[in-house]
């Protein structure tokens, strides 16, 4: 299956019904017989040792310390990062009264937001930098209350002002549940100047 996601600024206008602007396009495909990577977390936590018990930050501010996004309590799902160079190890964790979301989603995206981001906070970025496009998503497992992100640099050769990861999220006992590969986050001054007061004012919308 192929899909597409769009938007436009006119509605229902007829008038203007051929002004819709592609966000990103995808294929959804059903895989099987897939072996899948089990991880050792002990071993794993003492190969990056360096340890940050850092929450989550639930306020974003712009060059004049206001606020741009603010998230929801579900986002305060950060328990701790181990981190290195490369490489980044941290264990996520859903408040309980957030419980009943896993029986209503596979993935819940507030701690897959946290799990494939939360990395950038410990590296040594001059700017801002902000998702750009998946090169594949895969879904094996629904998530859990406690989940594990081990995050590292992407294999991929990415353009100028950008960043590549591979990311694989697992359970408690080390089984993989989602995988991403090469996730990439582009320099946020290379937006342009319209989507960058595109993205401030939706920011501001959602606060």
């Amino acid at each position: 299956y192929k899909f597409t996601f769009k938007s436009t600024d006119h509605g229902n206008d007829a008038i203007h019904k051929d002004q819709w602007k592609d966000h990103f396009i995808g294929e959804l495909v059903f895989l099987e017989n897939t072996k899948l990577t089990k991880i050792d977390i002990t071993k794993l936590k003492e190969k990056i040792p360096n340890q940050n018990n850092d929450r989550h930050v639930l306020t974003i501010n712009d060059g004049n310390n206001k606020p741009t996004i603010q998230y929801s309590k579900r986002w305060d799902c950060k328990v701790n990062s181990h981190f290195s160079e490369n490489e980044w190890f941290t264990r996520i964790s859903l408040a309980d009264e957030f419980q009943d979301d896993f029986s209503h989603f596979f993935l819940h995206s507030a701690m897959f937001d946290v799990a494939t981001s939360s990395h950038l906070a410990y590296m040594n970025l001059n700017s801002t930098y902000l998702p750009r496009s998946y090169g594949e998503v895969k879904l094996y497992s629904p998530f859990e209350k406690e989940i594990y992100s081990y995050v590292r640099i992407s294999k991929a050769k990415p353009n100028e002002n950008e960043f590549s990861f591979d990311i694989q999220l697992f359970n408690l006992r080390g089984d993989l549940l989602v995988e991403v590969l090469n996730y990439t986050f582009i320099k946020f001054s290379l937006l342009g100047g319209d989507n960058i007061k595109n993205i401030k004012k939706d920011s501001k919308e959602l606060s």
